[in-house]
């Protein structure tokens, strides 16, 4: 091998030494981490943009596989909410893990100085506004009103257990607009129909202000 063939292998060895880092040569900057259906993995959940390990989380039921209360996570979008003077409901929906349970309930329960005072397994117009989570997603209506004025006249809109008007976060003892508190919790059922629930990550508490 004379000096020129040497000296050009050298410079091509050389070259292709700089490209030999460990590196991923593919760009991931700016695409998603996580899935709509959060998994498993106790080191791969984002709640609120805020990476959360749990450990308590089986690491090997990456695929949710397996029913595991500890997998069970729900996700509100958009924090505390500021409730205009009208306001006689609004939507709330978010991202959810079912911890792979057969079935699933997302549930939402106000209060007022941290008692209950009106939850969505309540009958407002004749039916209950619980949730679900659906591939990895859910949403429901949370409704503040309260109306007898439904035809025909005297069937009750609802809910009779809470028979008065939160339109706008009133707060009929004070008779003024008050801040009040929602938990959104999601509770995983099993073939037999056994509630699974988890305490930490399963229940969410935000923040309705009056606007």
């Amino acid at each position: 091998m004379n000096i020129t063939r040497l000296t050009i292998l050298l410079v091509g060895v050389g070259i292709l030494m700089q490209f030999n880092n460990c590196s991923p040569m593919t760009k991931t900057d700016g695409l998603p981490s996580t899935s709509i259906l959060a998994t498993c993995d106790a080191n791969n959940v984002v709640i609120n943009g805020v990476n959360v390990t749990n450990p308590n989380a089986d690491i090997n039921n990456t695929n949710c596989a397996v029913a595991d209360n500890n997998n069970l996570y729900i996700n509100p979008q958009g924090g505390d909410i500021a409730v205009s003077a009208g306001m006689a409901d609004f939507n709330i929906g978010g991202t959810c893990n079912d911890g792979g349970y057969s079935s699933n309930q997302i549930t939402w329960t106000l209060k007022y100085n941290g008692t209950m005072v009106r939850n969505s397994g309540m009958k407002y117009d004749d039916q209950t506004w619980n949730g679900q989570c659906i591939n990895g997603k859910f949403v429901m209506v949370a409704h503040l009103a309260y109306s007898t004025a439904a035809a025909p006249a005297g069937d009750i809109i609802g809910p009779a257990d809470d028979p008065y008007n939160r339109t706008g976060l009133l707060e009929p003892t004070t008779a003024a607009r008050q801040a009040y508190t929602m938990d959104i919790t999601i509770v995983g059922f099993d073939t037999a129909g056994t509630a699974h629930v988890n305490t930490i990550y399963g229940v969410r508490v935000i923040n309705l202000n009056p606007l």
